[in-house]
């Protein structure tokens, strides 16, 4: 599963909050004021990482039911195992397993002399 970290700029707050307060009054505002606006925008991409990330996870449940299979193998989450399906399209027209991996690019190639 996708882990989502929403939320974790609230500790981010707290620790500039203390940061500033540390330091005087008034020293720093304009840093802090800076560090406020580039934790804003942080929480802004994070919140769409989490989005996409829920999109990620739903979107095999509708249309790759595949991707149940291979997460079962060790390592292999939603995103690989998407990744993979949407990278061979259809598997049929592989011969070999081996053929995968030569074309996955996985498989090393042999120097010729």
């Amino acid at each position: 599963m996708l882990r989502c970290c929403c939320g974790s700029s609230a500790q981010a707050q707290a620790d500039l909050d203390n940061d500033s307060s540390s330091r005087g009054p008034g020293a720093g505002a304009h840093g802090a004021g800076q560090r406020r606006s580039l934790l804003s925008a942080i929480e802004e991409l994070s919140e769409g990482i989490c989005e996409y990330n829920e999109r990620i996870e739903a979107l095999p449940q509708t249309s790759y039911p595949q991707v149940e299979l291979l997460k079962q193998i060790k390592g292999v989450g939603t995103l690989i195992a998407l990744t993979f399906l949407l990278t061979l399209e259809d598997p049929h027209r592989f011969g070999k397993s081996r053929d995968v991996s030569g074309y996955l690019g996985l498989q090393p190639g042999r120097r010729k002399s």
